[in-house]
């Protein structure tokens, strides 16, 4: 399973990037670990990149989930590219030009 879906992802990748290109203002970028950290500031960031307003309803619904989601609710998952039949290296080796790209 795992070469052939780093293959399916680098090549979605790839192809998402052509599409950047193209129109970069459309895209906004969100690490996951901003949105763990602060759920709503990255909400604000989405919708004001969008555009769009952020009604006092919307947000206060969002506090709401963003309050249940924290502490011990929260499940880890870790995998390995091991398990998948991979190696880190291989799927740093893939994904070379996204990780430098953004700084991972």
């Amino acid at each position: 399973v795992g070469p052939r879906e780093l293959e399916l992802w680098a090549h979605s990748e790839e192809r998402a990037q052509r599409v950047r290109a193209k129109r970069p203002e459309r895209f906004l970028d969100v690490r996951h670990a901003d949105f763990r950290r602060d759920p709503l500031g990255v909400a604000r960031r989405i919708y004001a990149h969008c555009g769009l307003e952020l009604e006092a309803a919307t947000l206060a619904r969002m506090q709401v989930w963003a309050e249940q989601q924290s502490g011990e609710r929260q499940v880890q998952h870790v995998y390995t590219p091991e398990q998948f039949g991979l190696t880190r290296g291989q799927v740093r080796e893939r994904f070379a030009d996204y990780i430098a790209r953004y700084d991972l």
